[in-house]
């Protein structure tokens, strides 16, 4: 944040991506859900909050992004079709400060988890990437918002039920379940271990995105 530009309020879909960002960015965790992020963003604007981003990983639709790729999103749209431009200025000064890809982000209500279905998503809304809680930051209108993600999980890559029993509403890693699935599908180890060292390298791009917000 600079003394003349935007103070932001960032939403993320997971309590882990929020330790990515600066001190004085206040945070609002959704849990992968619409409605929370949307209520996480009107809570951050009346708490000052002048611009949103909607912060933290997302899938890869189209095959050209790797883990590690950063998004800076056009806007979001939705499975129906629902087009919700982020704001221009703040998304052309960033994607220039910091090199991220352009595109369209998806807005999803659930994991989006096959290389099937990412393939078809992608040649049915020509969206570069997905995640859960940008569509909801994109209803608290007229606030300006941006969408700056990650991919942590590309194209190519099935997301292994064990991980997304793991995923908690409150955006915690919920350890427990996790292994419990594993348990009963120990095959799924080795694509859990490849999205764990696919998530550490979103991880370090997230944390250098993240400090241009303050610039």
């Amino acid at each position: 944040m600079t003394p003349d530009g935007p103070v932001w309020g960032a939403v993320c879909g997971l309590r882990r991506e929020t330790d990515c960002l600066p001190g004085g960015i206040a945070t609002g965790v959704a849990g992968g859900s619409r409605e929370r992020a949307a209520q996480a963003a009107r809570d951050l604007v009346a708490g000052g909050a002048t611009a949103i981003v909607s912060f933290g990983y997302c899938g890869g639709l189209d095959p050209r992004l790797s883990a590690g790729d950063l998004v800076v999103a056009e806007g979001v749209v939705t499975v129906d079709g629902e087009r919700y431009p982020a704001d221009a200025g703040l998304t052309a000064s960033l994607r220039h400060r910091l090199d991220g890809q352009a595109g369209w982000m998806l807005g999803a209500d659930r994991v989006i988890a096959s290389a099937a279905e990412k393939r078809a998503l992608f040649a049915r809304t020509g969206a570069v990437a997905v995640d859960m809680e940008s569509h909801g930051v994109a209803l608290v209108a007229p606030t300006p918002f941006i969408i700056l993600r990650v991919v942590a999980d590309a194209a190519d890559r099935t997301i292994p039920r064990s991980a997304i029993a793991g995923f908690g509403a409150d955006g915690r890693v919920r350890t427990g379940a996790l292994l419990a699935s594993l348990a009963r599908r120990p095959w799924e180890l080795a694509d859990l271990l490849r999205l764990g060292l696919a998530s550490h390298k979103a991880t370090r791009t997230a944390r250098q995105a993240a400090a241009g917000l303050s610039r």
